[in-house]
């Protein structure tokens, strides 16, 4: 009984500190709760009969400890019968889909002729042991899918002196929202429905590369700026090659920007946010394989989320993966 209650106290802590998820995969879930638990009931059981609490003077006591033993099985119905999860229906309508408590990592794999969905119940938190690997098999082909890292509220950030690259630091605004837009030299990022390619060729893209002088913008359609400092402004037809400065509001596709940093031999990764209320995404990042060939994917996703899917192909087979 004094090992029952440290373990809930001290699941009250972890799951006050890291969440749920926490509490659940170190103590809830955990087999040497169960044990534990187990333990207490055959202790109930046996002082019944130890103490012939079956008596009519001892009924009292008797009942106590039958409460605890039902109370126990009841636990354990719950634990390995049933299941958590939302079902939202609206006034006046039926509804037959619930919504997971839990989180599972999700699979659909086709080769253009069959499909199958698989899942694997994943319970992870930045202080549990979350390494796995799972071999999924379709038509012949093995997938397996194996555990790089997980970062709860993901938050995207520059992460310096990690490389030998820049990073462009832009502050967009599309639909209305304003957000700190980082780009890896090589790489590229959507706004809104704008893409953004720094050194490197995407089609339909606003490509920034840099020159001997700087920074070059050039747009497949036309660009608007305005001069923060003179507050000229005008507009660049698309297809010219301009200089890509600072201190200037740039406008295309619906979406603005501006240019407020480039980061010198740094990369573009993602941390945790610090902030508990945060309500951004778990990062799940994996390792899928197939044959010879191997990817690496960014899963974004977590408790709430639902049907969050990326999409490789891989081997002949396309594969949508998520979690949540």
């Amino acid at each position: 009984m004094v090992i029952y209650a440290v373990g809930m106290g001290y699941a009250t802590f972890v799951e006050n500190d890291y969440g749920i998820v926490a509490s659940k995969a170190l103590v809830y879930n955990a087999l040497w709760f169960e044990v534990v638990q187990v333990m207490l009931a055959l202790n109930f059981i046996g002082n019944i009969k130890r103490y012939n609490l079956l008596s009519k003077k001892k009924f009292p006591i008797f009942l106590f400890h039958a409460a605890f033993i039902v109370i126990l099985i009841g636990a354990g119905i719950t634990r390995y019968v049933s299941y958590e999860g939302q079902m939202p229906i609206r006034e006046g309508a039926t509804s037959n889909r619930v919504i997971s408590d839990e989180t599972y990592l999700t699979l659909r794999i086709d080769n253009n002729e069959v499909q199958r969905h698989y899942e694997k119940h994943l319970l992870l938190s930045p202080i549990t042991n979350n390494n796995f690997s799972e071999t999924f098999e379709f038509k012949g082909k093995d997938v397996e899918v194996s555990f790089v890292n997980f970062i709860p509220k993901a938050s995207e950030s520059v992460l310096k002196n990690t490389g030998n690259k820049k990073v462009l630091h832009l502050v967009a605004s599309a639909m209305g929202g304003r957000e700190d837009k980082y780009i890896q030299q090589g790489k590229y990022i959507r706004v809104g429905r704008q893409i953004f390619a720094f050194d490197t060729d995407v089609p339909g893209a606003i490509s920034i590369n840099t020159t001997d002088k700087g920074l070059s913008i050039v747009s497949p359609i036309d660009i608007t700026f305005m001069d923060m400092n003179t507050q000229k402004s005008g507009t660049y037809v698309k297809d010219s090659i301009v200089d890509f400065v600072d201190h200037k509001l740039y406008g295309s596709g619906g979406v603005s920007f501006v240019l407020t940093d480039v980061i010198d031999n740094a990369e573009v990764g993602f941390v945790s946010d610090s902030n508990k209320n945060s309500n951004k995404p778990d990062l799940l990042i994996v390792d899928v394989k197939s044959g010879n060939e191997t990817q690496r994917v960014n899963i974004f996703g977590g408790k709430g989320y639902v049907n969050a899917k990326n999409q490789l192909t891989i081997n002949g087979l396309n594969i949508f993966i998520g979690y949540g």
